[in-house]
């Protein structure tokens, strides 16, 4: 196009040249390379003159010499070529490539992370050749890893933390999906990316797997693939940048982004502009490549995409954390066309606030107070922090006040300016004076990042703002903070404010404060509008010798703290015009559709100020949002600027969440061996406290008494702490007796009851335990001290029955995990449930009421075990964020809800956690994770709208109590974030499930209990099966997670046990139901004949089991199964039979697929998804890559859609809202989204009896709608 010569390399001569190296490349793969001109093979090194590389980590002879590997690869991107990196095993060791990928493999880290098969789609714009191979059908990928491109809601939270690794090099740009999966989140399959001149792919999974070897297609998919790998022609010659400069122009608020190139030189500059593009809070936005041409001694604008996603943000908007703070920021350089060396490179922070702006403030949580112990309009995760976070919902009855903000060249412009803490000037937490975020969050100095500004102690501070260019400056505010824990004393007590004028050798007085007074941690100070260049706080009166909280950065002393430093007024000294106009403030009922208009009224502003106008809510009678819409229309007709805010009227008597804090006026909490002091303040003359999971008090106390987890398997030995067989720190057990014989717990309970008799809990009636780590359950894997074999041993002879065989330690061990495992489990579960029961029983002949909860951990019992656990459990907790299966959210809670199935009476805790969304990118600051709004509601909406059937055949909440806390929060969470997280919060509180809808998991705790034997599998805090058999809990997650993905709308889980007494009519999935007692059989044909349809997956597929038979209507064989009396027989896609569904008159359908549940592949997963819906009467369709949990309150139905995918997406909704719940009859309904505050148009397709509609989701989002009926 420019008329360049070009080096044409020596692939157009003859083939490519080729490396594999790693992987198993069959016949089929290197045939298909030769058959399109490739010359080269397999390779145990990286020639020089390779054009392409494939390169596999499995079997790989390069995997220890990976820095040398990548330079080579940088080498032969360097001269055009490509690297296409493939994951059949082993994905660890591709982490060392990651800068050279246009995706981040924390997703993928371990085999572990495979996810099950899938077929392929090819999106819009890909390749004609790969879309042509795609034709043919077949294409089946045996396993796959998930793949996101780095601007990805997914791991947008955690760019705030490490913006520069995750975000890839200047050089890494032009991502392209060209191949994504057709099920689960359609993720990428195939990624190609630019690395300077060369070009990277990436394939989720095993390029040479021979089910994709004998895909008729094959030869054509990797001929397509060898294609947009061959390289491209290279010029000749090209001009570098040298002498050509990029600048980034301050203030851009067309809706457009644009950077300026100018050419210095006498030459005309033809070349490439690389471009990050980022929100404030760093997220990744785009990375894109843009060839320029600019003549000699000129500059031209060149338009930058803002997004890579630009389509999809037209469907719905990215995170509200993205667009909350209207700030972008841009990292720009040159090079020539050759791609080689980059120059010029800037960074910028752009302004896109336009001159005018409106918003909506609720109310102060703060000023109201407590309902049943709740925040009334927001929760405690406020701390001691001074953010005013705005109320979004109010009780009927209520006439909320609403504050309307409109201002002209006037908002937050500190974020612009560089900040400086001038008497420390190597403060690194002067970056969170003006970030933009609210949080006292701490990451304990893994990353130089922190949420707010901390002083080194001194008698007086000093810290300064400054920007690149003249602004207007007209209104301070200080959010400092409040008197929680005494962080008030760190607030400025008194300062002065002054301004650096351009051009002044003098600083000007803006305000002098004498004594600073907060509200809530709070103040600001208003001025007239001065053009400045810096601003300088200097705070005064403090104490030097003080060292207080909050403290920013560990180590040190600190006397004086802010979270945030904002400075409003314009980005230029030259201001807007005044303005003129009208102001239309109007509510809707969306329940209702009746709008009322709250404020009419003429403004007329000059710049940089801002008028604020109070409108106050009329109330609701009624559960019912409202939609708050504003907008002003200026008189010379210029652009209106409007916005919404979506409220929520909530009746004060509804079913709500019972607050933690209910459960006991005394709280106790024990972790690990820190535990031991709470029923006892020993020690033992060292000067160190105790504190975390151990200190030199309570280990060797601990060692002492033999109250350290001891495997089956480790032994005893010397290089070991004091001759124990763990490491001591983190692996104490409570749930032994003392080598006197006494009970541990028994002793604890004596120091407890001793603080009411006369210590601090004299006069209170109720305690509530908390046991965290090593406390919270019977670790029955770890349990083989002697003191444990003894007393099992005991409890052997005194049932008559021989004791255990061996004298060693290890000969008694391997006698307990090999004979009489079911026996052990049973006995350490029954003497920990006797343990509390005894305590319980204690407490409450002294007229106290104790409960507990175990942190981390559910145990996996039922029946009579079971029962006896939840008289004495509340608020249990489960481990979702820590523990997150797999990388996976849906197998995490599928197992989650296994565990509760087993028991469905035990009363289940919600953890206060936000934007913990991932265990690899989360887990190394657990103490302060980061994740999106979107993931993060999605998060919540999958999990804690769940309900459950009790024993008493009654429907329950599966979540009863809130909130306990695993981690902290987000170090950069913006007003965006803890708003969003507010408000599902709040839904959460206060619009709890009633009534069962939707499909019910059911297990069977009888088939559990069948299957425990004298050998382990196995062993944990619960009854497991013997290690021929798969656990309750993981076969029920298999399978919930398989269906869930696929569209099933999961709303309760149950046990046979609790559906002797539960007589509802809602289709039910029992997993290994086939396999269940003949009295299981019974309950499930009793509901079958009410109309309920019943589901059986997996079986252990032996004869003999007759009434399965005849109610499924199938009979085992030696051959496999043979269908009877009608039953329909449906093949998989080989024409294999894979299930059988059976139609009686009188009777619902039922649904029986022999396959084990973990054995189900992807494609089978959805056909077994459909077969579900088929005989449930087809009660929901989504659009593939959605989940929904259904459930009904406050007279609606409730739909929690949660996208998978990355892309955004117009999701299309097919509802029939008396199949999911049969009081929802009729025809006339309407549709609410929670989180837009919208009414969503909606249909009543007659011909299909279905509600239609579609809802626009973002990337991995979450959604809340109620359906109404309506007359």
């Amino acid at each position: 196009m420019l008329g360049l010569m070009l080096l044409m390399t020596h692939q157009a001569l003859g083939g490519d040249s080729l490396a594999l190296i790693g992987g198993n490349p069959g016949p089929e793969f290197l045939q298909a390379l030769h058959a399109a001109g490739a010359v080269g093979g397999p390779a145990r090194t990286l020639p020089e003159e390779a054009d392409i590389l494939f390169y596999d980590p499995a079997g790989n002879p390069l995997a220890k010499a990976a820095p040398e590997t990548l330079e080579k690869m940088k080498r032969l991107l360097g001269k055009g070529g490509s690297v296409v990196f493939l994951m059949s095993g082993r994905t660890g060791d591709l982490e060392a490539f990651e800068t050279l990928m246009p995706v981040t493999l924390w997703a993928a880290q371990a085999e572990r992370h495979l996810r099950l098969s899938t077929g392929g789609t090819v999106p819009a714009g890909a390749p004609a050749r790969l879309a042509s191979a795609l034709r043919t059908p077949g294409f089946q990928l045996p396993g796959r890893y998930d793949l996101h491109l780095p601007y990805s809601t997914m791991e947008g939270g955690q760019h705030r933390y490490e913006w520069e690794r995750l975000g890839k090099p200047l050089v890494n740009t032009d991502w392209r999906l060209l191949l994504a999966g057709d099920r689960d989140g359609l993720l990428p399959l195939l990624v190609e990316g630019r690395y300077g001149p060369g070009r990277v792919f990436v394939f989720a999974g095993d390029l040479y797997a021979p089910g994709l070897a004998a895909w008729p297609g094959y030869g054509a998919f990797v001929g397509a693939l060898l294609d947009e790998a061959r390289p491209r022609p290279l010029p000749a010659s090209a001009a570098e940048a040298d002498g050509v400069t990029v600048a980034i122009p301050a203030w851009q608020a067309s809706g457009s982004l644009a950077v300026e190139v100018t050419n210095g030189t006498a030459s005309a500059f033809n070349g490439v502009l690389f471009c990050k593009v980022r929100n404030f809070s760093r997220e990744l936005m785009n990375s894109v490549s843009i060839e320029v041409s600019v003549p000699a001694g000129k500059t031209v604008q060149v338009a930058v995409p803002e997004s890579a996603a630009a389509p999809e943000r037209e469907i719905a908007a990215a995170s509200p954390a993205a667009d909350a703070a209207p700030f972008r920021r841009i990292d720009a350089g040159l090079s020539g066309l050759d791609r080689q060396k980059v120059v010029s490179v800037v960074s910028g922070l752009v302004d896109c606030t336009p001159a005018l702006t409106l918003s909506v403030q609720g109310e102060d949580v703060r000023a109201f107070p407590e309902k049943d112990h709740w925040m009334a309009g927001g929760n405690n995760f406020l701390s001691g922090n001074g953010m005013p976070l705005g109320r979004s919902f109010a009780f009927c009855g209520e006439r909320p006040k609403l504050s309307i903000r409109f201002g002209n060249g006037f908002h937050n412009i500190a974020p612009l300016a560089v900040a400086t803490d001038l008497a420390w000037p190597e403060n690194v937490s002067a970056q969170g004076l003006n970030d933009g975020s609210y949080s006292y969050e701490s990451v304990r100095g893994k990353l130089p990042v922190t949420g707010y500004w901390a002083g080194r102690s001194a008698e007086a501070q000093k810290i300064r703002l400054a920007w690149p260019a003249p602004v207007t400056v007209a209104r301070q505010a200080l959010s400092a903070q409040t008197p929680y824990r005494g962080w008030d004393r760190a607030n400025p007590p008194r300062y002065a404010l002054a301004a650096e004028v351009p051009g002044g050798e003098k600083l000007l007085s803006l305000a002098s404060v004498d004594p600073a007074v907060y509200v809530s941690g709070r103040r600001e100070d208003s001025f007239p509008p001065v053009v400045a260049s810096a601003c300088v706080l200097t705070v005064s009166g403090l104490d030097a010798k003080a060292n207080l909280e909050p403290r920013a950065l560990q180590g040190g002393t600190f006397n004086c703290a802010l979270g945030e430093w904002e400075l409003y007024g314009w980005p230029d000294r030259n201001l807007p015009p005044s303005v003129k106009g009208k102001l239309t403030v109007t509510v809707r009922d969306l329940s209702a559709g009746t709008v009322k208009t709250l404020l009419e009224k003429t403004l007329f502003l000059d710049a940089a100020a801002e008028t604020a106008l109070t409108v106050e809510l009329p109330t609701l009678d009624r559960y019912g949002q409202v939609a708050v819409h504003g907008e002003f229309v200026p008189d010379d007709g210029g652009a209106p600027v409007a916005t919404d805010f979506p409220f929520l009227f909530i009746p004060p008597d509804v079913p709500h969440l019972l607050a933690r804090s209910t459960l006991g006026e005394a709280e106790a909490g024990m972790l690990c061996s820190p535990g031991f002091l709470v029923g006892d303040e020993f020690g033992l003359g060292t000067l160190d406290d105790t504190q975390g999971w151990g200190g030199p008090d309570d280990q060797p106390w601990a060692w002492q008494n033999d109250l350290v987890e001891m495997g089956s398997r480790p032994r005893d030995s010397a290089g070991r702490f004091f001759l124990s067989s763990a490491g001591i720190s983190h692996y104490t057990d409570p749930w032994r007796s003392f080598p006197s014989g006494r009970p541990v717990w028994d002793w604890m309970t004596d120091g407890l009851l001793a603080k009411f008799a006369s210590g601090p809990w004299k006069g209170k009636t109720s305690i509530h335990i908390g046991l965290s780590d090593r406390w919270n359950g019977v670790p029955i894997g770890a349990a083989f001290s002697w003191d444990d074999l003894v007393r099992f041993d005991q409890s052997l002879r005194a049932a008559g029955k021989p004791g255990l065989q061996g004298r060693t330690k290890a000969e008694l061990c391997d006698d307990v995990t090999s004979h009489h495992a079911d026996a052990f489990q049973r006995f350490e579960l029954a003497t920990y449930s006797d343990a509390l029961l005894r305590s319980q029983e204690r407490f409450a002949r002294a007229g106290i009421r104790m409960t507990t909860e175990t942190h981390g951990s559910f145990p996996l019992a039922g029946g009579d075990l079971g029962s006896a656990l939840a008289k004495t459990g509340n608020s249990v907790g489960t481990d979702l964020f820590w523990d997150l299966h797999d990388e996976d959210l849906y197998k995490s809670l599928g197992y989650r809800f296994g565990l509760v199935a087993a028991n469905p009476d035990l009363e289940s805790g919600a953890y206060g956690q936000w934007g913990w969304i991932s265990g690899s990118l989360a887990n190394p600051t657990w103490f302060a994770p980061s994740g999106d709004a979107e993931p993060s509601r999605r998060q919540w909406y999958a999990t804690y709208w769940m309900g459950r059937i009790t024993s008493d055949g009654t429907y329950r909440p599966y979540t009863v109590y809130g909130f306990s806390l695993q981690g902290g929060y987000g170090v950069k969470n913006t007003m965006a974030d803890w708003d969003a997280f507010n408000r599902v919060e709040n839904e959460m509180i206060w619009t709890r499930p009633e009534k069962a809808v939707g499909f019910g998991l059911v297990v069977s705790w009888q088939l559990q209990e069948n299957r425990m034997g004298a050998e382990a599998g196995y062993l944990g805090f619960g009854l497991y099966a013997a290690k021929q058999y798969g656990q309750l809990d993981a076969t029920a997650g298999e399978a919930y997670h398989r269906l869930v993905r696929n569209g099933v709308p999961f709303g309760f889980v149950a046990s046979t046990h609790t559906l002797r007494k539960w007589n509802g009519t809602q289709p039910l999935l029992v997993v290994d139901g086939f396999d269940t007692d003949p009295w299981e059989i019974a309950e499930l044909e009793r509901l079958n004949k009410a109309g309920a349809p019943i589901v059986a997956v997996g079986s252990e597929g032996r004869a003999g089991h007759r009434e399965a038979e005849a109610f499924f209507g199938v009979r085992r064989t030696e051959g496999g199964w043979t269908a009877v009396d009608g039953t329909e027989v449906v093949p998989d896609a080989a024409g294999r039979p894979f299930a059988y569904l059976r139609r009686r008159s009188g009777a619902g359908p039922t649904l029986f697929c022999p396959k084990p549940v973990a054995s189900i592949d992807g494609a089978e997963s959805a056909l077994l998804a459909a077969l579900c819906l088929k005989a449930a009467d087809q009660p929901l369709s989504l659009t593939p890559g959605l989940t929904v949990t259904p459930f009904a309150a406050n007279g609606s139905l409730f739909l929690l859609l949660g996208s998978q995918r990355d892309d955004a997406v117009l999701a299309e909704v097919g509802v029939r809202p008396s199949l999911l719940d049969p009081s929802f009859k009729g025809t006339a309904f309407r549709v609410i989204d929670h989180d837009r505050g919208v009414v969503v148009p909606a249909q009543w397709d007659a011909a299909q009896g279905t509600l239609r509609f579609r809802v626009p989701c973002a990337g991995n989002d979450g959604r809340m709608l109620q359906i109404i009926p309506s007359s």
